[in-house]
């Protein structure tokens, strides 16, 4: 079994996986997306200290296995969304908490579906942006699901009179590393790419169920047709697709 792990950092899942009897683990990621959580702009010197930081931490973890587990795990710097990764190379392709900061998650998906050997899997679990806390801390704001309810300008505005201090960065944040994908849109992509849905199962918090009503889920139709109350009283969704073998 060759498995790849998108959204990798530290490697930790991927020699986990490598002690698990398989042919190869490989991880993915790329720089740019953790320093646009930081002040730090992206340039040479940022990217080139980013894979540092990420290459000090891959090699701690490499020390915990043996020899035999470590040399079948590699790391490789790539976009998911224009991937570098061979066609029909992969059984298994995995992410956790990634697919949802993702730009163009369709885009992912297609490559998804080209890396992938026929019949093979696809695992994703991830926290959509219209969840309760989908905004991840740096754009969740002081109102429930505020994040998805005010437009871009709107949520500039708030920044700049509430939390002027974490505003540049929350605006990175905001339109760098967070995408809009519905579980409606989702099921559109998967279909029209040519993926069979084995599993697409949001974990419905029933505390948020009590807390949403019509004013928030209208706030954020307005904003997002394509929203359902599910998208919005989910933090958590699991999401196991396969590749045909025809």
């Amino acid at each position: 079994t060759h498995i790849l792990e998108i959204g990798t950092y530290d490697g930790a899942l991927a020699y986990e996986f490598a002690s698990r009897g398989v042919a190869s683990v490989q991880g993915s990621d790329i720089e740019s997306y953790y320093i646009n959580e930081t002040i730090q702009n992206i340039t040479n010197r940022t990217i080139k200290k980013k894979k540092s930081d990420l290459n000090i931490l891959r090699n701690a973890y490499r020390e915990c296995y043996e020899d035999k587990i470590g040399n079948i795990v590699s790391f490789i710097d790539d976009n998911i969304c224009q991937s570098s990764i061979p066609s029909n190379s992969k059984d298994l392709v995995v992410s956790w908490e990634v697919l949802e900061h993702i730009i163009n998650p369709k885009a992912a998906l297609q490559e998804i579906f080209r890396i992938l050997k026929p019949g093979g899997i696809s695992f994703h679990e991830y926290n959509p942006f219209f969840c309760l806390d989908g905004g991840h801390s740096l754009c969740t704001l002081d109102f429930p699901w505020g994040h998805a309810r005010l437009s871009p300008n709107d949520f500039d505005n708030y920044l700049k009179l509430l939390r002027p201090n974490e505003r540049e960065l929350a605006l990175k944040f905001f339109h760098k590393n967070l995408n809009r994908l519905t579980i409606k849109s989702l099921q559109s992509y998967l279909q029209t790419i040519g993926f069979e849905i084995i599993l697409l199962l949001p974990w419905v918090d029933k505390d948020h169920f009590k807390r949403i009503d019509i004013n928030i889920v209208n706030d954020c139709k307005n904003l997002y047709p394509d929203v359902q109350i599910t998208d919005l009283i989910s933090p958590n969704i699991w999401l196991i697709i396969k590749k045909p073998y025809h």
